[in-house]
């Protein structure tokens, strides 16, 4: 038990990430490291158990997209909903949200760094400020989001669909867009070796 009140202390009491490997570790430590997370936020990345995919670094202040993103930890084979919800400073970086249902999801300042997002729905999204950097957005839905003052730099958006995105101040550099699909000439899609700030206005 001391060794669940040691991580405990650090995510509750002082707010720090907490990396632990649970490759010897029983069901009931697993369980027991698990609660605090879903009771107080913090890191879950536990290495040694399965669905290591499914990491939330840091919890949204919002109660409601806490809950959800708690019930995809604890459901393997479920995909993450959480469309119009509220997951903005949430930290998913290095998660697998592969076909998650984000749509119009506000994503504002959360960290998505090394995200795989592939053809996930973020139709309407709200990422602005958010880190998107070498993120895998192949072939994602991103119509009508917006990206104001996001950075998704060294990101993957080959195969994406961009229609009417409001990225005006983000950062696309050394971005990598192959056949980015559904651009128009008010929304350009974008090119590889992009520019270090890049603005695409609305449609």
């Amino acid at each position: 038990m001391d060794q669940i009140r040691k991580p405990e202390d650090q995510i509750v009491v002082k707010g720090r990430i907490v990396m632990l490997d649970m490759h010897n570790a029983n069901p009931a430590a697993i369980d027991d490291v698990r609660s605090i997370v879903k009771q107080h936020g913090g890191v879950i990345d536990l290495s040694g158990i399965h669905n290591v995919g499914r990491i939330v670094r840091m919890m949204p202040p919002d109660a409601e997209a806490a809950v959800a993103l708690g019930e995809w930890l604890e459901r393997a084979d479920s995909l993450l909903d959480a469309s119009a919800l509220d997951l903005s400073q949430a930290d998913l970086s290095g998660a697998d949200l592969a076909m998650a249902l984000l749509t119009q999801t506000v994503l504002r300042n959360a960290k998505l760094v090394g995200t795989d997002l592939y053809r996930a729905h973020l139709q309407g999204a709200v990422l602005d400020e958010a880190d998107l950097s070498a993120a895998s957005l192949v072939k994602v839905e991103l119509d009508e989001a917006s990206l104001r003052g996001a950075t998704v730099n060294a990101a993957d958006l080959g195969g994406a669909s961009l229609w009417a995105v409001d990225a005006r101040a983000a950062s696309f550099r050394a971005t990598w867009s192959p056949n980015a699909c559904r651009c128009t000439s008010r929304t350009p899609c974008l090119s590889p070796g992009s520019s270090s700030r890049r603005s695409m206005p609305a449609g």
